[in-house]
């Protein structure tokens, strides 16, 4: 198998004591281009799609991920290889990709939402820096914003982590939300990451239960402009700071990234399908190469 060296930035670790020595690491390597995506229809009737990598290149782990609220996978998917799906399958993971139930309906994107809600400024009407989703192109943004009418349960989402055995779980927005409340009683999920999450939880016992208990990883990422909407989203981020912490303290393995402190700026809340995705997700990667080897397949 190959692999490659990596090291990652040393602010990649911005709360003290949240992760262990970052002076080397290693990811999975050959960067094979991912098969083709197939549906996949599991236990309970409910249909995921799913990239597989090359065989050469092949993890025991599966990235399981979960769209925000009002999205689709689509948002992971993308169309080039800098999107996140095609990215984690090139470096050696299976992806698996859920949708909500039912028929999506219209996207809710106009020019007037768009900062609230996305964070998404290309005319700066607020002031701040335009950002790197592309909006010139509205059918790919109808596309990648269409918004399924039903939330996806944590049932539903336990149903798929079971079906995959040892999976990494991703989760945006709304999202992270039900990954928490998905993963704590599966003990296959090795790591969960969220991408700017509504909440964490701050229960000690949740955090025990749920990360230090089952010794599973936690990473969280945050990027710009997080003083936008009511509340602003700065009070998720503290939420998962002061989560980070405990669970440190309790003995377990937790990391957040503010992107802007690591010279990664301009994101919005839809980071996975904007011009810098896959230097985001070369950093995930780096993460979950970081578990433990026996976790993690290498």
């Amino acid at each position: 198998m190959d692999r490659r060296a990596c090291a990652l930035p040393a602010a990649f670790v911005l709360a003290a004591g949240l992760a262990v020595a970052v002076s080397g690491c290693s990811t999975r390597g050959t960067q094979d281009p991912a098969r083709h995506v197939r549906s996949v229809l599991i236990e309970g009737g409910q249909h995921v799609q799913v990239l597989e990598p090359a065989a050469t290149n092949r993890s025991s782990i599966t990235i399981v991920m979960v769209p925000g609220g009002g999205l689709s996978s689509a948002i992971y998917l993308g169309y080039d290889d800098r999107s996140w799906a095609r990215r984690f399958s090139a470096a050696g993971y299976r992806v698996v990709l859920i949708d909500p139930p039912d028929e999506t309906v219209a996207p809710r994107w106009s020019s007037a939402n768009a900062f609230q809600i996305w964070g998404i400024d290309p005319d700066r009407r607020s002031g701040q820096m335009p950002s790197r989703f592309d909006v010139g192109d509205p059918e790919r943004v109808r596309r990648l914003l269409a918004s399924p009418s039903k939330a996806l349960t944590a049932s539903e989402l336990e149903r798929v982590l079971r079906a995959f055995g040892t999976t990494v779980v991703v989760g945006h927005s709304f999202g992270g939300k039900t990954v928490i409340e998905a993963s704590g009683s599966q003990v296959d999920v090795v790591g969960i990451v969220l991408v700017e999450p509504v909440r964490c939880p701050t229960d000690k016992a949740v955090l025990r239960d749920v990360f230090v208990a089952s010794d599973r990883a936690f990473l969280s990422i945050w990027g710009d402009n997080l003083e936008r909407g009511a509340p602003p989203i700065i009070d998720r981020r503290e939420a998962c700071a002061a989560a980070s912490y405990d669970i440190v303290d309790l003995g377990g393995n937790a990391t957040i990234v503010d992107l802007p402190h690591i010279g990664i700026i301009g994101n919005s809340h839809l980071m996975m399908a904007e011009d810098n995705a896959d230097r985001i997700a070369d950093l995930i990667l780096q993460w979950i190469a970081r578990l433990q080897p026996s976790r993690a397949g290498n």
